[in-house]
């Protein structure tokens, strides 16, 4: 089960904490910090009954993350060439964008990948639109950052953009790092 007592950043909320930070923290959890955290939860007759073979996960590293990024990305485009014809490409910047803006280490990979489907995956079909209108002409699309937009080219087989996209980005973990130069901060 989830023993939250037994790591430290459980509730963490910071979304500048590192993963690799993370990871080393909870490098440390060992038997007996499971069993403290168990004891907070059961009696000692039932942690005792359940020995002293347990499996510890470490918590997921930077590049950890970050290769989940680089496969979801990849299933999105082989998703999205199955069923247009034509190869999207991410742009690294959008790489990046998807991991300061997905990752919370201490809440894992869900926020990743919600993240991920509102940013590229729940625009598939508006990018199939396109690709339908230019009547077969699109043999590539790339996907990449643009003044805190995403912007999607719509390529020829020389590289000639035939249409663009725009789609503004909402990101509210951007708003959070933001300083708030407010009255209350001056004050505090």
């Amino acid at each position: 089960g989830n023993l939250d007592q037994a790591y430290r950043y459980t509730n963490a909320t910071n979304p500048d904490l590192e993963a690799d930070s993370l990871r080393h923290a909870n490098e440390e959890i060992g038997l007996t910090r499971i069993k403290d955290a168990l004891l907070k939860r059961f009696r000692p007759e039932q942690v005792a009954r359940l020995g002293n073979n347990h499996v510890i996960y470490p918590t997921l590293s930077n590049e950890t993350f970050e290769e989940l990024i680089r496969r979801q990305l990849q299933k999105l485009s082989e998703r999205f060439e199955t069923l247009s014809g034509v190869p999207p490409r991410f742009t690294q910047a959008v790489e990046k964008l998807i991991y300061k803006e997905g990752v919370f280490p201490s809440q894992g990979t869900r926020p990743l990948f919600t993240t991920i489907d509102s940013l590229a995956g729940s625009r598939l079909g508006n990018w199939q639109l396109q690709i339908l209108q230019l009547d077969q002409s699109c043999r590539a699309v790339e996907v990449q950052l643009n003044n805190h937009q995403l912007q999607v080219q719509f390529l020829d087989g020389q590289g000639k953009v035939l249409a663009e996209l725009f789609h503004r980005l909402h990101l509210p973990l951007r708003k959070a790092r933001q300083p708030k130069r407010d009255d209350k901060q001056a004050l505090v």
